[in-house]
């Protein structure tokens, strides 16, 4: 009963600060990948597909509390059913594929229900998403030294655009997305309503601005202010 009580008091307490909160998604991209690394995350992304596939082929009999610990799935090939083994993806992000199967499978329901039609989940030809469930755990940020560590790989890989996250951000959920680019991170922070206002008024004053000499408004600027006066001519351009 005590633990149950720390746990709905911690709740709470989460609720009442994501009030003051806004939620933003900040895209990072991986750098400087050897050939080697490539090759890591498109094995990466190919298990994620066959696990996807290997579970919506059976929903009823696969998709089990337990589902997230398959370690070998069956693919279908030209010559048949092979078996293939899950060696890169981590617990955690089978947990996130099984999750995001359920989530799917809940949305088409509600769309059943509220009398639209819909069929069932397609097969996927290739995965270009895997979540990264739990920071800290399926992934972590190094901020000090521009890095990122991915849960089941052992190299810590640079990126870039970590300058768009303040300090004071909470990280929360990620997501690896695969590009015909290279590869990125999609990360959700949670970031105080007054910091974010403050950093976008400090954007638009540090940013350029077009600027458009017209006949009605002398300057128009491409942020929408207007600025107009008169100039009374001088004798001597009078006599001229």
């Amino acid at each position: 009963m005590e633990k149950a009580e720390k746990i709905k008091k911690s709740i709470e307490e989460t609720k009442q600060v994501r009030k003051n909160q806004v939620i933003r998604v900040f895209e990072l991209k991986l750098q400087n990948l050897s050939k080697r690394d490539i090759e890591k995350f498109e094995r990466l992304f190919l298990e994620a597909k066959w696990l996807y596939n290997f579970i919506i082929a059976d929903i009823e009999n696969r998709l089990n509390d337990n589902a997230w610990k398959l370690k070998e799935v069956e693919i279908k090939t030209p010559d048949g059913l092979e078996k293939r083994e899950i060696i890169t993806l981590s617990s955690q992000m089978r947990q996130g594929i099984v999750e995001r199967i359920r989530d799917s499978l809940k949305a088409l329901k509600k769309a059943k229900e509220k009398g639209i039609k819909v069929g069932s989940l397609k097969f996927k030809s290739e995965v270009r998403s895997i979540p990264l469930k739990q920071y800290g755990i399926t992934y972590k940020i190094i901020k000090d030294k521009n890095k990122v560590k991915i849960q089941g790989i052992k190299k810590k890989f640079r990126i870039l655009g970590l300058h768009q996250i303040s300090e004071n951000a909470e990280i929360t959920y990620g997501v690896l997305i695969k590009k015909p680019d290279g590869f990125y991170l999609h990360i959700t922070c949670c970031l105080f309503k007054d910091e974010l206002l403050k950093k976008i008024k400090e954007k638009q004053r540090n940013s350029a601005v077009g600027i458009d000499l017209g006949v009605k408004y002398q300057i128009t600027l491409s942020n929408g202010e207007k600025f107009e006066w008169f100039i009374p001519e001088t004798k001597r351009v009078k006599k001229l």
